[in-house]
């Protein structure tokens, strides 16, 4: 409006100029009167103008803070497009969605709130099942080793110890135990735990006690390598009978190298090895007995060999 006013000053002033110079002009060429009276009419509309301008300038109330909060929202405006934009839609889209997070961030807040209480509710819960399952466990672990420590003597150990403990341990999905089995082959050393104490043979034979104490358990499959090292004679006999007895909740695999314990398989495979490779194959009826006669004497041929064995199928059937 200043810039404006200013104009029509300045125009005012060369209409004026216009005006005198074609009065002078018209006194000499009389056709000139009628543009010398519409630029008379001009200069006294730009008068007016002049005066209008005027008046509306000094009408104005200026507030310079003013001016200074609407630039610095302007340029606010201009960093939030630059930041959530391209457009405003884009900034009030932001908004919404920041306003829905605020409102989802106070609800866990609130909820956060009951949670110090539901934890310690939970953990007494969880504590005392704990003690609950723990006696329990204790009572059947006593159990258990007694009965696995009857199966190890039919097995060859002469005076076995097994001791099963039930220590605390931090809460887990099985409880809040740790369950340390330690072993010895004689009542004269000191029990330890098996994975130190003892060897390949009589791990798997206790693994076997345990399995037959336990009961049935939930693996669908054992497999025993070599259970029979150092065993041999009452107590090979006593092995093959109990992988029997094994066998009939789950799927037992034995590899073993006694006839005594051969003899009490459903089916007998025997495997031979010819330089790099190794055939295995399913023994039955007639090639059993030579088999098992073969591992008695290492004479398949041997009649007495035979007759060996087919007391030993004979005697492992009727168990």
């Amino acid at each position: 409006a200043s810039v404006a006013s200013d104009a029509i000053d300045v125009a005012r002033v060369e209409v004026g100029k216009a005006v005198s110079e074609i009065r002078k002009a018209s006194r000499l060429d009389h056709g000139l009167a009628d543009l010398l009276t519409m630029l008379e009419a001009l200069e006294s509309q730009l008068g007016d103008g002049a005066l209008e301008s005027s008046d509306y300038l000094n009408a104005l109330e200026m507030d310079p803070d003013g001016l200074e909060a609407s630039e610095a929202r302007s340029r606010h405006v201009a960093d939030l497009k630059r930041r959530y934009g391209p457009d405003l839609d884009d900034v009030h889209d932001y908004l919404a969605r920041g306003i829905d997070r605020e409102a989802e961030l106070g609800g866990l807040l609130a909820r956060a709130q009951d949670i110090d209480s539901d934890l310690a509710a939970a953990t007494q819960k969880v504590d005392a099942g704990g003690v609950v399952l723990r006696e329990r466990r204790v009572v059947a672990a006593g159990r258990l080793a007694r009965l696995a420590e009857e199966h190890l003597r039919d097995l060859g150990f002469a005076d076995p110890i097994l001791r099963i403990s039930v220590e605390p341990a931090d809460p887990g999905p099985t409880g809040a135990d740790q369950v340390v089995i330690r072993f010895a082959s004689d009542s004269r050393l000191t029990p330890g735990p098996i994975a130190k104490v003892a060897s390949g043979g009589e791990l798997s034979r206790l693994v076997l006690a345990l399995r037959l104490a336990g009961g049935a358990g939930d693996a669908e499959t054992v497999v025993f390598d070599e259970i029979d090292a150092g065993v041999g004679g009452v107590t090979a006999l006593a092995l093959g009978a109990k992988l029997s007895e094994l066998s009939r909740s789950r799927q037992v695999l034995c590899v073993t190298h006694l006839p005594q314990v051969a003899a009490f398989a459903d089916r007998h495979y025997s495997v031979v090895r010819t330089e790099n490779t190794a055939e295995v194959r399913l023994v039955e009826g007639e090639t059993r007995l030579e088999e098992l006669a073969r591992m008695l004497a290492g004479l398949p041929e041997s009649e007495r060999g035979r007759q060996a064995a087919g007391e030993l199928l004979s005697m492992a059937s009727r168990q």
